[in-house]
């Protein structure tokens, strides 16, 4: 009886060291980093970054004016810019930024086969030049 009670014991401390290790979870690409929009009279784009999964795109605004956000893919760090805030039936997920705020961005760029995500930045009036710095990631946690 004490044998068949090690055993069961054994069994369940294995079971439990190896649902532990099934637990553990993949990183993604979600560290900050440093973004400075200039507005002259048009958008400014974010470079390139890995997008490791589907999650949202985060961005936060500490200084300047306020701007429309808006998730974009690439295929490299600076390659050619494609929309990916859009969803197939054709909703739009953009957000206007304003300073002290931080935002989650939808997107479809690892959905739509790109490795890399930039965020665009447009400014609310096109006909004023200013900018806008914060931090942001490709992916959330």
């Amino acid at each position: 009886m004490k044998l068949a009670k090690k055993l069961i014991g054994v069994a369940l401390a294995a079971a439990v060291v190896m649902s532990a290790g099934a637990m553990v979870a993949s990183a993604n690409n979600h560290y900050d980093e440093s973004f400075s929009f200039t507005f002259q009279g048009k958008e400014d784009y974010t470079k390139g970054r890995l997008k490791d999964d589907d999650s949202s795109m985060y961005i936060k605004v500490n200084s300047g004016g306020a701007f429309v956000a808006a998730a974009y893919g690439r295929n490299s760090e600076t390659g050619t810019l494609y929309p990916a805030y859009k969803s197939s039936n054709g909703t739009s997920y953009t957000k206007t930024c304003y300073v002290g705020q931080s935002y989650y961005l939808y997107n479809y760029v690892h959905e739509n086969g790109y490795k890399y995500g930039s965020i665009q930045g447009a400014p609310l009036n096109p006909t004023q030049w200013y900018t806008a710095t914060g931090v942001w990631s490709p992916d959330s946690v």
